[in-house]
């Protein structure tokens, strides 16, 4: 069994995540807080 970790992608991530590759296995992405007006960016 192969263990992971996984990241909650944050604002302050995006540069780092457009620009190159990063090492994590998987982002969770909630989408209802970008669903909604006033929602989070």
């Amino acid at each position: 069994m192969t263990l992971s970790f996984g990241l909650g992608l944050r604002t302050q991530h995006y540069n780092d995540f457009l620009t190159a590759p990063q090492p994590v296995d998987w982002l969770e992405v909630i989408s209802d807080n970008y669903m909604v007006d006033g929602g989070k960016h």
